[in-house]
């Protein structure tokens, strides 16, 4: 570098710096991209607990209310 003209290494620069923001603003979509995605999957996650947690809770409400309802009868 020491033996490169001034324009020369100043025109190398700015292209390296044209395509580092080039690169910055792709890899920053593909961030935004991949979390987005993950919380899509989480969103799932967490709804299938919830499906999950509600199917329990029905079947312990009827098996409660069967076995209280035979010990006033």
């Amino acid at each position: 570098m020491d033996n490169m003209e001034p324009n020369a290494m100043i025109k190398a620069t700015l292209e390296v710096n044209s395509k580092a923001l080039i690169m910055g603003c792709r890899v920053g979509t593909l961030l935004q991209r991949e979390i987005k995605e993950r919380g899509k999957a989480k969103v799932e996650e967490v709804q299938e607990e919830l499906k999950t947690q509600a199917t329990k809770h029905e079947e312990e409400k009827t098996a409660w209310e069967k076995g209280a309802g035979g010990v006033g009868d």
